[in-house]
């Protein structure tokens, strides 16, 4: 009886699975088809089915098409889809003018992730002209709807008096405010400067009971001013990262797959091996030198570990073919 049951079971749920297989296919023909006659949000639908390769075949040629239709249509999430692809050059060259244009669309229809990208590209001049007065319009419409990055952008700008007026006391408010959204910058710099800034003078007199002259001094304006400049030159640096980042894992994979194809499975496990041992010996060093003395020995994290990964791979190959493998 409990094994018939069990079966019965199996056969419900393969027979439930078909069915929401065949409802989903079904969707996407009604979907199509609505798409035709010009339903922009089905227009949207589409697109992102063909982008994502979801019960259709992953088709970026059509997907760009139907996303287009919607994104004329003023569907927002059409406008920011197109943009993001722009943006990132995957399927697509990298073209920064296109994004900016697809994201001023989105922002204009108050798209808060639209405005933080787009005061983004002002504020590094990427497909649009270098501007921190609109960079500020623009973080501004986006800190309105709550959005940490944005807020914590903007407060750079009020910290520097880039685009706005100088104003440390905005600059904490909008900081500290990021920081409770939990971006984890926003509370560095929270704890780091605005701590000091409370009261508006330069110093919390609360705080400042029981601590030393040293401790009281605030930190110079030039000292101040150096690193948040240092934070937006470093954001466009983590940006560019990832793309050589990708390129260097690319080649190690394909110099993996080189050696298995030309010297044998033997030599390849041998150097898959050599890559986790090193691999792991040189997260093993990172960590500790983290733990140790607080600080990060590699910003871009990402990108030296592809080196590292291509370079212990390179190394470990030399040394097994010269072993005769």
């Amino acid at each position: 009886m409990p094994l018939d049951s069990g079966i019965d079971k199996k056969e419900q749920k393969e027979r439930q699975q078909e069915q929401e297989y065949q409802d989903n296919i079904n969707a996407v023909q009604w979907l199509q088809k609505a798409a035709e006659e010009g339903d922009a949000h089905a227009q949207f639908c589409l697109g992102d089915l063909y982008h994502k390769g979801e019960y259709l075949s992953k088709d970026h040629t059509r997907a760009m098409y139907w996303l287009q239709k919607a994104a004329e249509q003023r569907v927002v999430l059409a406008q920011l889809m197109l943009g993001d692809i722009y943006l990132i050059g995957e399927i697509l060259p990298q073209d920064y003018t296109e994004a900016a244009q697809w994201y001023q669309k989105a922002a204009e229809h108050g798209n808060h992730i639209a405005q933080f990208v787009l005061g983004k590209m002002y504020i590094f001049g990427q497909g649009v002209q270098q501007d921190y007065f609109e960079a500020a319009n623009w973080l501004k419409k986006s800190s309105d709807q709550e959005n940490s990055e944005a807020q914590f952008l903007l407060s750079t700008l009020y910290w520097i008096g880039n685009g706005v007026a100088r104003d440390r006391q905005k600059a904490c408010a909008l900081v500290r405010s990021a920081a409770e959204h939990g971006n984890r910058e926003a509370i560095r710099f929270y704890n780091k400067y605005c701590m000091s800034y409370v009261d508006g003078n330069g110093c919390n007199d609360e705080q400042s009971q029981g601590q030393s002259q040293e401790e009281q001094q605030p930190i110079s304006s030039k000292s101040e001013d150096d690193e948040f400049q240092e934070l937006l030159q470093k954001m466009r640096q983590h940006e560019e990262a990832d793309r050589p980042a990708i390129r260097w894992g690319i080649g190690a994979c394909i110099f993996l797959f080189g050696i298995l194809i030309t010297r044998g499975v033997e030599l390849f496990l041998l150097v898959i091996g050599s890559v986790f041992i090193g691999s792991g010996a040189v997260g093993g060093i990172t960590a500790l030198y983290s733990h140790i003395t607080g600080k990060k020995p590699f910003e871009c994290s990402k990108q030296y570990m592809y080196i590292v990964t291509a370079v212990i791979a390179l190394i470990s190959t030399l040394f097994w073919l010269a072993q005769g493998y």
